[in-house]
């Protein structure tokens, strides 16, 4: 891809280090994979150099990091009596749910949410004008 959602710094920072060269040609390709991944899933927009939106950079460097701390996408792994599990989610480089959920939110689609009203006094006299749905059965 011409332009990546995140740089090759940026990653470096979150990992809080240089990379070596292999690490660099490993990174240029997971960069060119998340940015298409993230793509998709925010409908292939591109955006200016020095325009991409934090939330959308940040899911994008975290799909990298993935890729390069695991890069065979091992869940759990053990020698002798020693075992180490990742989280959930750190096993491959697909979006998360956290990250999709966090994508959708940027894009604009929130699903369905539950918001319990405040019973008021304006209510209360509704139902004992109305009654309730159960009361008109």
């Amino acid at each position: 891809m011409s332009h990546w959602y995140a740089s090759q710094g940026d990653v470096e920072d979150r990992l809080g280090r240089d990379f070596t060269e292999a690490e660099v040609n490993r990174t240029a390709s997971l960069l060119d994979y998340a940015t298409a991944v993230v793509g998709a899933f925010i409908g292939g927009r591109e955006f200016a150099d020095g325009e991409v939106p934090a939330l959308v950079q940040a899911v994008t460097v975290s799909v990298v990091e993935r890729g390069l701390r695991n890069p065979n996408g091992f869940q759990q792994e053990s020698a002798g009596p020693f075992a180490h599990s990742l989280p959930t989610g750190w096993a491959g480089s697909a979006l998360t749910k956290d990250e999709k959920d966090m994508l959708s939110m940027y894009m604009g689609r929130y699903g369905i949410v539950s918001v319990r009203a405040p019973v008021t006094d304006a209510y209360l006299e509704a139902v004992e004008t109305f009654g309730t749905a159960d009361d008109n059965s």
